[in-house]
């Protein structure tokens, strides 16, 4: 009876749910399932924490943000899941907006066109980020979005530590050979 079973041998190849609360263990999470022989279904649950974990591990810096979102803005996977869940006037449990994250940085980008594939930096709080956005798209996967944004100045605090160490090397060099120069100068002349 359930609605991945049905869909599953309805269809081929692997059927990916949108999110929903699973009855067992009462978490957000979409199902996968894929149709075997003789009306057989092989399914596999993934739970939205578990997604967000992934993108935990993913992070670049300690202040970048990284967040799957529907056509909505609904938030599907965050690297920080305890600020997905809502609830309503009715106290159900719900998924967040992006602006309702907790997070003025996501609240700001939610203001912008978040429905167009995008790599480029935008200006938001004052500071420049890097940002990548980018449609996830399969035929049987509601439409998804994967944005992550990046401080321009921690994305790039290791080149500038590489020139700035260069440039003190340099001119270290150039100071320590600068009497040898003047020495072999005065020899000559």
């Amino acid at each position: 009876k359930r609605i991945w079973y049905q869909q599953a041998l309805q269809q081929d190849g692997v059927v990916i749910t949108p999110p929903y609360v699973f009855f067992s263990t009462s978490e957000y999470g979409t199902t996968l399932a894929l149709a075997g022989r003789q009306q057989q279904v092989i399914a596999a649950d993934v739970t939205l924490h578990n997604l967000s974990a992934t993108l935990q591990q993913a992070r670049l810096t300690d202040t970048s943000e990284m967040v799957i979102y529907d056509q909505q803005g609904t938030v599907l996977a965050y690297h920080e899941p305890q600020r997905m869940l809502g609830t309503t006037q009715s106290g159900q449990q719900r998924l967040r907006r992006l602006d309702e994250l907790g997070s003025t940085l996501l609240a700001a980008f939610a203001e912008r066109d978040i429905y167009t594939e995008m790599i480029g930096s935008l200006v938001l709080e004052g500071r420049v980020w890097q940002v990548t956005r980018h449609r996830l798209q399969s035929e049987r996967f509601p439409d998804a979005w994967l944005a992550v944004l990046v401080p321009q100045n921690e994305l790039l605090a290791e080149a500038y530590r590489v020139r700035f160490e260069s440039v003190l090397a340099t001119l270290l060099i150039t100071l320590l050979l600068l009497p040898v120069a003047w020495g072999i100068s005065r020899m000559r002349g």
